[in-house]
């Protein structure tokens, strides 16, 4: 059974490729990696090819926004490749810290693996940072189609809309794998986690002052005011 390790990006974030593809394969040197065009330029295509990494290019027919409502899709047309029976997505700011391939067992058919949302209130129960899927699902499709409507925030707040809090169309994944900046933030640490998902803007601030050669501290010293 072949495994693929899947992200994708626009122009915006693709600066965060070289650092999202060297964590892996310090790790994970033999994966299996690909990334959907959110909205690249041709200097990010051209860095992919060098680097042997497939580019995905996807059906935007019909979708009302781009960014992460594309989420969904990017697992589908992975999926659809003869090479990928199970793909895990990584948000582009998800820095692997160990080798995880032993969370393509939370893979189940049917179902999407998904970590839950410790900080995500009542509208974001389950978090989309990190996904696991063995086959085009029906929650998948349906999810994509929710996506392609645009009609919530983002693709996180699409899939609480369908599935609430509710773990019947989920295959849920330790927390080890999507440890939270506001975990960090909170002071809560975690010596058995493999991923470290910096999210939002100022988790962007983090992993620019990383690519850089600032330590964190450096990096939280320097982004106060």
């Amino acid at each position: 059974m072949s495994d693929c390790l899947l992200t994708g990006c626009d122009k915006s974030l693709e600066d965060l490729l070289p650092w999202w593809i060297s964590n892996i394969r310090q790790h994970m040197p033999l994966a299996l990696i690909k990334v959907a065009d959110f909205g690249m330029s041709e200097r990010a295509h051209a860095y992919l090819r060098d680097n042997d990494i497939e580019l995905l290019v996807l059906d935007k027919q019909g979708f009302r926004k781009a960014g992460w409502h594309l989420k969904p899709l990017s697992i589908i047309t992975c999926l659809e490749q003869p090479d990928a029976d199970r793909v895990c997505w990584l948000d582009i700011d998800c820095e692997v810290q160990k080798p995880i391939e032993e969370i393509f067992e939370f893979a189940v058919d049917e179902k999407l693996g998904l970590t839950k949302d410790p900080f995500g209130g009542k509208r974001a129960f389950w978090a989309t940072g990190v996904i696991v899927v063995k086959n085009n699902s029906t929650i998948l499709k349906a999810w994509n189609a929710r996506c392609q409507r645009a009609t919530d925030r983002g693709d996180q707040e699409a899939l609480f809309g369908m599935v609430k809090n509710s773990a019947d169309s989920i295959s849920e994944i330790p927390l080890d794998y999507q440890w939270l900046r506001l975990h960090v933030k909170r002071g809560i640490d975690n010596p058995d986690k493999k991923i470290m998902h910096w999210t939002g803007r100022p988790g962007k601030i983090m992993i620019r002052g990383f690519i850089a050669g600032h330590t964190a501290l450096q990096v939280l010293n320097r982004s106060r005011p």
